[in-house]
Formats: structure tokens, sequence, C-alpha cells
């Protein structure tokens, strides 16, 4: 949660502002649920409607390179507007969850900027907000 209100506040944001997640998540069940908690500390209930993407589903993890290929497939979703599926993708699990699906799927019109994250297996986080700017 803390990496995220700091990216947020380098980029002038709020939580309201981000349209888009590019999640870290790696299908670990422990490290999946610390990332989705972190999450609804900064979105609360609004975390269910934000459309996420995890392109490690299709990549495996990829360790120090995760962030960048992350911020590569958020920029994609969101100039082509379009969210990449999570391969495998089963049943999100219980509690509040973002909004993912294992089906590729069209962006809403007007999805502009996107929340990036990336965790590492020793509890480091680190967020980075990516915007295509003024409509």
């Amino acid at each position: 949660a803390r990496a995220v209100a700091a990216a947020l506040a380098e980029a002038g944001l709020e939580a309201a502002d981000v349209d888009l997640l590019s999640l870290g998540a790696n299908g670990s069940v422990a490290g999946d649920a610390r990332e989705v908690d972190g999450l609804a500390r900064v979105f609360g209930e609004r975390l269910a409607d934000l459309p996420a993407a995890a392109v490690k589903s299709m990549l495996g993890e990829p360790l120090g390179a995760g962030g960048a290929l992350q911020a590569l497939a958020a920029m994609a979703a969101l100039t082509e507007g379009r969210l990449p599926g999570i391969r495998g993708f089963g049943h999100p699990g219980e509690g509040l969850v973002p909004s993912v699906d294992a089906a590729a799927r069209p962006l809403e019109e007007g999805v502009r900027t996107a929340l990036v994250t990336a965790l590492d297996f020793d509890g480091g986080a680190c967020a980075v907000v990516l915007s295509l700017g003024e409509a």
C-alpha cells in the first residue's frame, strides 16, 4: 500500500484516477493475497471494479524484469484498448479482488491511466503510474 500511495502522490493523482491495474501476481497464493490486500487498502471497494492484468501468467516469473514487462503490457493495453487475459485463471478466491478474467477483453472508453505493481519474494514492493495524458 505504501508503494502505491507513493506512486500516486508522485504522479499528483488519487486512487480514483486509476483506470487499470497491471499486477505483479505470479499465481502464488500468499504473494497474490498480499498484493491484493495492499491494493484493497488503497482502493477500497472500488478494487472490485478495476480491470486488471497479470502478464506473468503468460510469461512465467521473470524476477527483476517483471515490473518492466508489466509496464509494457499496461501501456499496450492503454494504447490498444484491450486487456490481456490471465492464462490459467480459474477462481479469484475469497474476499475483495480486482476485476480479472481468463479471456482477453476490450477496455471501456476513457481508460487512460494504469497502476503497475511489482513485488519481490522478500516483501519489497514498488509501483508506477502510467498515463496516456489528457484526452
